[in-house]
C-alpha cells in the first residue's frame, strides 16, 4: 500500500499543479463509494483502478454512477481486458497502466471537454 499512496500524492500534486482540484483519495473500491456519496458536490471526474481491495473498480463504478450520474470514470487498468467491462460500467475513458503523468492529464483533459453525460435512465446498472 505505501507504493500505491505515494502514487496517489504524486498524482494529487501534479493535477493541482495543472489546475484541477482532487477532492479526495481512496484506497479501496468501498472507499471511493463512500467517499462519492459524502461529498455534497459530485466530483467532474473519478480516477478508477481495476484491481482493488474490498470491491472492484467495476463494482465501485456502477455504484458511483448511480449515486452520481453526471460523474465521468476513467478507468485505469495494466490488464487491457478489463477495459470492455470498465465501459459496460460506465466508464468514458480507458487508460493502461504504466501510464505517464502527462498522459493522464491528457486523457482528464480531453474527457473534462466533452459534452456532459446524458442522464442515465432509472433502474439502468450498466
Amino acid at each position: 500500500m505505501d507504493d500505491e499512496t505515494f502514487l496517489h500524492e504524486i498524482y494529487s500534486d501534479f493535477l493541482n499543479l495543472h489546475g484541477h482540484k482532487v477532492v479526495g483519495i481512496a484506497l479501496n473500491g468501498e472507499e471511493a463509494v463512500a467517499l462519492v456519496r459524502s461529498l455534497p458536490s459530485k466530483p467532474e471526474i473519478v480516477i478508477m483502478d481495476q484491481r482493488m481491495p474490498v470491491k472492484s473498480g467495476v463494482e465501485a463504478t456502477k455504484e458511483i454512477l448511480a449515486i452520481a450520474p453526471a460523474t465521468r470514470v476513467v478507468f485505469s487498468s495494466a490488464d487491457i481486458h478489463s477495459r470492455r467491462a470498465a465501459t459496460e460500467a460506465g466508464a468514458i475513458a480507458f487508460v493502461q497502466k504504466p501510464f505517464t503523468l502527462e498522459e493522464l492529464l491528457r486523457v482528464l483533459e480531453s474527457v473534462l471537454a466533452l459534452p456532459p453525460p446524458p442522464p442515465r435512465a432509472e433502474g439502468n446498472s450498466t
